[in-house]
């Protein structure tokens, strides 16, 4: 059959059509929060339905009512059901974009500031570590 995947430069038009997207994590672990959200979900412009770390860990990124997570369902259908009522509310699925009147996404395509990956290569430009192998002298300085 070959390959069938999305090609990259299709990706964020196509979720633009799209009411959700399941930004599923492949690991749960407190603040794993991948691109599936930021990059895909947030940036494709549909609401992200989230799998990953409790509700609480998303609340301290991103703004309480701009997802969906599946830990408020208590079944796969009722999650199903809720889905199908919010993509035919139209007023009540636009306050899921109500993030958008003072946040805008930052995302590694587009940071103001250097990326993370750039830090190695400025590493030798910070100061000399020191080393106190005495802490009781250390204390007293």
């Amino acid at each position: 059959m070959g390959d069938r995947r999305l090609p990259s430069q299709d990706l964020l038009p196509t979720i633009s059509h799209c009411y959700f997207y399941l930004s599923f994590e492949n690991s749960i672990f407190q603040d794993y929060i991948t691109e599936k959200l930021w990059e895909n979900a947030f940036s494709g412009g549909a609401v992200p339905v989230v799998l990953g770390p409790p509700r609480k860990n998303y609340e301290a990124m991103i703004p309480k009512d701009s997802f969906i997570h599946v830990d408020d369902f208590s079944s796969i259908e009722e999650l199903g059901e809720f889905l199908k009522k919010l993509a035919g509310d139209k007023e009540r699925y636009a306050t899921y974009f109500n993030w958008k009147l003072n946040y805008t996404v930052m995302t590694s395509s587009n940071w103001l500031v250097e990326p993370p990956c750039q830090i190695c290569t400025k590493l030798t430009t910070l100061q000399t570590p020191k080393v106190y192998r005495d802490l009781q002298a250390w204390e007293l300085k």
